[in-house]
C-alpha cells in the first residue's frame, strides 16, 4: 500500500511474505494498493521502479537511524516537538487528531511523560490540546525548539522528493493506468 508519504509491504519485493508487524493508518488519507506479484514483476525489470524503491528504502533507513539517535541523545521535550512538527508536515493541518496515549506509543514513553511535556508546551504557547486533538499554535517556535533531527529528516525527505529518477514519468503513467492498482480510502 502506498500513500502520500510512503509505503508499507515493501518486503514482498524481497520475497519476504512473513511480515512480523501490523500497520495502522493514524490519519484519514488516500492510499493505493497493488498486487504483490505485479510490484515484484515491475521491480525485477530493474528500471525506474527498482531505482525508486531502493532510494525509498535508503530514505527509510536514514529516518529510522535518526529516530534512534534522537531517542538516545535528545530530551523528550525535543523529541515531542520534532514528532509533532513531522506529523503536521504529513497531515498538512494545524489540528492533529491525537491522544497522549497514541503519541506515547509512537515515542515509546509512558503516557504521563507525554502529558507532562505537552502541558509545558501548552504553557509556552506552542500548542493547545483538548480531548484527542492537538492544535499547533506556534509552528515557528515548535520547529525552532525541536532538536536538529527534525531538520535532518525533513531535508532528507525533501531531497528524496525533489531528486528526479530515470523513467519516473513512465512509471507513474504505467501505475496510473494499471488494472492492478486499487484506490482505497483509509
Amino acid at each position: 500500500m502506498v500513500g502520500g508519504e510512503g509505503g508499507v509491504g515493501l518486503p514482498v519485493i524481497l520475497r519476504n511474505y512473513m511480515i512480523p508487524y501490523d500497520v495502522t493508518v493514524q490519519f484519514t488519507t488516500v492510499a493505493h494498493r497493488i498486487k504483490a506479484t505485479a510490484l515484484q514483476q515491475e521491480f525485477d525489470k530493474g528500471q525506474a521502479l527498482h531505482e525508486f524503491v531502493l532510494r525509498y528504502l535508503n530514505l527509510m533507513i536514514g529516518q529510522i537511524t535518526q529516530s534512534v539517535i534522537c531517542t538516545r541523545y535528545h530530551s523528550l521535550d525535543q523529541a515531542l516537538r520534532r514528532w509533532l512538527a513531522t506529523v503536521q508536515d504529513r497531515v498538512r493541518s494545524d489540528i492533529l487528531d491525537l491522544t497522549h496515549e497514541k503519541i506515547a506509543e509512537a515515542l515509546g514513553v509512558p503516557r504521563t511523560a507525554i502529558t507532562k511535556a505537552a502541558g509545558e508546551m501548552q504553557r509556552k504557547g506552542l500548542i493547545r490540546y483538548s480531548r484527542g486533538k492537538i492544535f499547533i499554535v506556534d509552528r515557528t517556535r515548535l520547529e525552532a525548539d525541536s532538536c536538529e533531527c527534525y531538520r535532518i529528516v525533513r531535508d532528507q525527505l525533501r531531497q528524496f522528493l525533489n531528486t528526479s529518477y530515470r523513467g519516473s514519468d513512465q512509471v507513474s503513467s504505467d501505475i496510473r493506468h494499471s488494472r492492478v492498482l486499487d484506490r482505497q480510502r483509509k
